[in-house]
């Protein structure tokens, strides 16, 4: 991500074994912001060692919680 300028709103997605989470946040200015967040439960056996065994799966937990008009 050479020469990449992350600024304004973002989408910030963090997925492990057990759960996954996703945050707007505003990282624009010296201190950025969390605008709206959530925290899933993965679904079983699905991550594994930083690997996303479906993906389809993943998708589908992403679109549910992309429907909050929050995000």
């Amino acid at each position: 991500m050479r020469n990449c300028s992350l600024s304004g709103k973002n989408l910030v997605v963090q997925i492990t074994r057990d759960e996954t989470r996703i945050a707007l946040m505003n990282i624009s200015g010296s201190t950025p912001q969390i605008l709206a967040s959530t925290v899933l439960p993965t679904p079983g056996n699905e991550v594994e060692d930083g690997l996303i065994h479906n993906i389809k799966s993943m998708k589908e937990l992403l679109d549910r919680a992309l429907e909050d008009p929050a995000f």
